[in-house]
């Protein structure tokens, strides 16, 4: 799965957080450091295995929970306009 960032979203870094604000729908949301951490490594890299492998080796966890969270994370954040899936 790719992905890249929807042109009407601006993002910020507040402390251990990342706040993301949609400024088509007005709504913002806010990420934990964990959910930051993601955050920072999907833009980077836009590819979900290619962040799975890294954050395997940042924190200890099973493979198959990262993957279902990292999915729900980008399902959720392109359902709310943040991201845009594509098929390359």
């Amino acid at each position: 799965m790719k992905f890249h960032l929807s042109d009407d979203v601006i993002h910020q870094p507040v402390l251990e957080e990342v706040v993301l604000l949609n400024l088509k729908s007005q709504q913002y949301y806010s990420l934990d450091d964990v959910g930051s951490r993601m955050w920072n490594l999907l833009l980077e890299h836009r590819d979900l295995d290619v962040v799975s492998s890294i954050l395997l080796t940042e924190y200890d966890v099973d493979r198959n929970r990262l993957r279902t969270d990292l999915e729900i994370l980008v399902g959720e954040l392109a359902q709310a306009g943040i991201l845009v899936i594509s098929s390359t």
